[in-house]
């Protein structure tokens, strides 16, 4: 026994047609049986395709991945900054009021200052000023005998560093401000005073800053201003 799909009516066996609606009953359940055996071989060919070529279904992720972190990188969230609801620049935590000035840089801006602290004291006048001849970290890295000297190009800072802490440190980069006879800042130079080899607790290594040739610096003040344990 059965039923006609269109209008409930009971059939035969043998109908094709409802004698009730007169709807065709084979074509129906011809079309969906050729329906149903698409889907079913198209979903047979994709898992084959997929298990003959792994790489095809990786690729697929892949793309996806880059597509998140493209999205990622495009949409920054929120500056970080305390009370900020601007948007962050794109690589930094902080959004264009409140990231360093120094366009590489995605370091936050110190105090009042449009610089990270690592660039303030490298760029900013305001620093020496504040921390004059007073290394940051006088107590744990010591500036000593600075030379001037010159050549027909540039004018030269030499010295020595000298590590007084008890422990390695390592990439201490130092800043030298070149100064004439007053004490006004002419030109700044800054490198790394130790690298990746380190310095060890009681040792001490040379140093060299350089700028263009002028002959009114008369003086360089030189700072640690960042360094590695």
């Amino acid at each position: 026994m059965r039923f006609c799909k269109y209008c409930g009516t009971e059939i035969s066996e043998t109908d094709e047609l409802c004698p009730n609606c007169g709807r065709n009953l084979k074509s129906a359940s011809t079309n969906e049986t050729t329906q149903e055996n698409s889907t079913i071989n198209h979903i047979e060919t994709v898992t084959k395709s997929i298990r003959e070529h792994p790489k095809f279904l990786f690729g697929i992720v892949a793309l996806i991945v880059c597509v998140l972190i493209v999205v990622i990188a495009v949409n920054p969230g929120k500056c970080k900054y305390s009370g900020c609801e601007n948007k962050a620049v794109s690589g930094s935590d902080y959004c264009y009021s409140h990231k360093c000035a120094v366009e590489s840089c995605k370091d936050s801006r110190f105090l009042y200052s449009n610089y990270c602290y690592k660039h303030y004291l490298l760029y900013d006048d305001d620093a020496q000023e504040e921390f004059g001849s007073d290394p940051v970290y006088s107590h744990e890295l010591k500036i000593s005998n600075v030379k001037l000297t010159s050549n027909s190009s540039y004018t030269i800072a030499e010295g020595t560093i000298t590590n007084n802490s008890d422990q390695t440190v390592s990439f201490v980069e130092i800043k030298g401000a070149f100064k004439t006879s007053s004490g006004s800042v002419v030109d700044t130079d800054w490198t790394y005073a130790v690298g990746s080899e380190g310095l060890a607790p009681g040792e001490s290594c040379k140093w060299r800053l350089s700028v263009s040739k002028d002959w009114s610096i008369k003086d360089c003040t030189v700072t640690v201003i960042d360094f590695d344990y």
